[in-house]
């Protein structure tokens, strides 16, 4: 008997050949449509099926969308040789699970729709690495691989991305779940307090020290310490990280008695560290210790085929967060959303749809809605990225710099690093400006 059924829609002779004998091969039978979808006896024993369209994208889209009333869960592949992004979004919403660009090798389409088989039953509403695409399904089997293991993770990937989220996952699902996760920005410190907060300190071992204090690494005990933004830790810090990660010593600051580190330790930067290091800025030997096992997160305006399953979930739990009603969304939304470069990735994305339900009382949401939420034009952004401000219009204190920082942030897609290079002023400088003019909160968390 066999393990299911893979239904094939469309498909050319040589590739309706090669899926034919790669489901013979792994126990499936085949059933093929030309045209219209048939009804099937048993939708239950349907593992996957494959449809290849051509042509007018509102005729493809109207097949596809068929095809998915009729199938139930089993994933769906789309095979075509040109389709826009945000064409490909809509097809995701559907509930389609991969579009695979034409031409391509055969055996190589087979092997990529066949993946679906494994996974068909998709991410649950509870599995917080979010997505679709073969990349965040790539980076969910590399949490799997890494999370039992006691190894050095890098995490690398721009502001918004969700690399904090990915280090809760890896820590959660580790042997070492029973212990802490304890976190530290390495960039929202001075190099003096970092050390203090990673090591800890003696009573009297400087200024201010009144009593023991015990740093981050004996905090973690037993559990896993995160690292953010490791690409901004100072270059003498470095060192003595790197001591800790060779040795599993340390002492605390103002102390002599060595202790072990025994915690997990998860990094992440959003800076390229291997120009770092060439550039003499990151040090070679740390960068070897920390890049054990790595894993890029990719920004969103590559995976925009995730857009509408992060959309729905984003709505279902901000709309229970805010006790407003969960509007629908309707496919001309998502065109927009797909056509913004989305700078701030995920983060950005979730901020957008929490204004749209704090100033949009709608049953539906249409593009207009984002006319005064997403005010630039993906072109413009683009633009105003690559050009930054004119410095001889920086106002230099009271509202008129909050609004210009307020700006030059969201061009930067809010990301404090590229902001303060455009501002032309430090970062920490910034840091404190933000905290100053109340704007910490636009800062994406990761």
């Amino acid at each position: 008997m066999p393990n299911g059924t893979i239904l094939l829609v469309g498909l050319s002779p040589t590739l309706t050949e090669a899926f034919e004998f790669h489901a013979a091969e792994c126990g499936f039978a085949a059933l093929y449509a030309e045209g219209e979808i048939p009804s099937l006896a048993n939708p239950a024993s349907l593992r996957l099926c494959v449809i290849e369209v051509r042509g007018d994208e509102r005729d493809s889209y109207a097949r596809v969308k068929a095809l998915s009333k009729k199938v139930g869960p089993a994933p769906i592949v789309v095979l075509t040789p040109s389709l826009r992004a945000a064409a490909g979004a809509r097809l995701t919403h559907l509930g389609v699970a991969d579009v695979v660009d034409l031409p391509a090798p055969g055996r190589d389409i087979v092997a990529q729709a066949f993946r679906h088989i494994a996974s068909a039953s998709g991410p649950s509403e509870t599995e917080p690495i979010t997505g679709e695409s073969y990349a965040i399904r790539a980076i969910r089997q590399r949490v799997a691989d890494v999370a039992r293991t006691p190894s050095t993770v890098l995490l690398l990937g721009e502001t918004g991305t969700g690399k904090g989220l990915v280090a809760k996952v890896i820590h959660d699902r580790s042997p070492r779940r029973g212990g802490p996760l304890i976190h530290l920005d390495c960039a929202a410190l001075s190099s003096t307090v970092i050390e203090s907060e990673l090591f800890g300190h003696e009573r009297g071992a400087f200024t201010g020290a009144s009593e023991l204090r015990r740093g981050r690494f004996e905090l973690a005990e037993s559990g896993t310490i995160f690292l953010d933004e490791i690409g901004d830790l100072d270059t003498a810090l470095q060192a003595k990280l790197l001591r800790v990660l060779q040795d599993r010593t340390y002492e605390r600051v103002g102390g002599t008695k060595t202790l072990r580190m025994n915690a997990r330790v998860i990094a992440a930067t959003n800076h390229d560290l291997s120009k770092a290091v060439r550039e003499g800025h990151f040090r070679r030997d740390l960068y070897y210790r920390l890049n054990v096992f790595r894993i890029q997160i990719p920004p969103l305006r590559e995976r925009k085929q995730d857009i509408p399953v992060l959309v729905r979930i984003g709505l279902d739990r901000l709309s229970g967060l805010l006790g407003v009603p969960r509007p629908r969304v309707s496919d001309a939304f998502y065109d927009r959303l797909s056509s913004y470069p989305w700078y701030g990735n995920v983060r950005e994305l979730m901020n957008v749809l929490e204004r749209c339900l704090v100033q949009r009382r709608v049953a539906e949401l249409e593009p207009e809605d984002l006319d005064e939420i997403i005010d630039v034009d993906p072109a413009a952004a683009e633009t105003k990225e690559a050009s930054g401000p004119d410095p001889g219009s920086y106002p230099k204190s009271g509202p008129d710099e909050r609004g210009y920082i307020s700006e030059v942030l969201r061009a930067s897609g809010w990301n404090v690093t590229r902001a303060s290079r455009r501002l032309g002023m430090a970062r920490s400088t910034l840091r404190y400006k933000l905290k100053q003019y109340d704007l910490e909160s636009l800062i994406p968390k990761d």
